[in-house]
């Protein structure tokens, strides 16, 4: 995650509050967290993330929540797959179907 996102290290990364500028949409950090929450799991999720160089980093993740004694989340494993250019693949796809179809 920290060179997918590109940071030098996890201390970097987890230094400042980075959730802030992680999700370019703020309420995707709550959904997200709300989602884990109320279910454990969250599968196949897409998610667009803000690198440190500001770019947009499109993501298919899926994360379990463990829970502590008292049933709280109290951390979040998962595997987070790259899938930009997959989703710059499909844009550019679509951008040419609609070409073709005004001519």
């Amino acid at each position: 995650m920290v060179r997918m996102l590109g940071y030098e290290s996890r201390d970097e990364l987890l230094r400042n509050d980075v959730g802030a500028y992680l999700y370019p949409a703020p309420e995707a950090r709550e959904t997200h967290s709300g989602r884990v929450d109320a279910k454990g799991v969250l599968r196949n999720y897409e998610e667009t993330l803000r690198r440190r160089d500001g770019t947009l980093l499109y993501t298919l993740q899926n994360i379990t929540g463990v829970r502590d004694a008292s049933g709280k989340i109290a951390q979040m494993r998962g595997l987070m797959l790259d899938v930009t250019e997959q989703k710059m693949f499909q844009t550019q796809l679509q951008r040419s179907a609609i070409l073709t179809r005004r001519f």
